[in-house]
């Protein structure tokens, strides 16, 4: 079996959908806060607040990541490469890709059925990605050699701590 392969992940629609239920129920969470007669006024207007802030900053964090493309390559000795591209998703087409930078797969790594919340450290300069893959922001064999890849890598010890 070679474990080399390129997937490129698009910005997942699940993802996209959960991190809006999310917001929407963070509202709502503000919104009950808000009426609750048992806390001071300043307290459920503070609590109130923080619920509608943490919502709003969800809902642009989201936005900004559904503009994000990785393509990750994975050659035959394990080694990951991550190239970040802008999307444009009224085109639908990849605007520009970054230059390739070689990563590790690091501890707090969850390779799960159908989402792979892969944790990496950028080997140059140690700076830490979390990549939340689901399964729609790939292609199913994609993702799937990908999870095989993942797995490979954990279970042959070229993971960081």
């Amino acid at each position: 079996m070679s474990l080399a392969l390129t997937a490129t992940a698009y910005p997942s629609k699940k993802l996209r959908k959960y991190a809006i239920l999310f917001s929407l129920l963070l509202i709502l969470v503000g919104v009950f806060i808000a009426e609750l007669p048992h806390l001071s006024v300043l307290a459920r207007v503070v609590l109130a607040t923080a619920c509608f802030a943490v919502s709003g900053l969800n809902y642009f964090k989201i936005n900004r990541l559904q503009q994000c493309v990785w393509q990750i390559t994975i050659d035959s000795k394990g080694e990951i490469h991550c190239r970040r591209g802008d999307f444009c998703p009224r085109s639908l087409k990849i605007n520009h890709v970054y230059p390739s930078n070689p990563y590790q797969l690091m501890h707090g790594t969850t390779l799960w059925h159908r989402t792979l919340f892969l944790r990496l450290r950028r080997l140059n300069d140690d700076e830490m990605i979390n990549l939340v893959i689901l399964s729609d922001a790939l292609t199913h064999d994609e993702f799937r050699r990908l999870a095989i890849a993942c797995h490979w890598i954990d279970a042959h010890g070229n993971i960081g701590h």
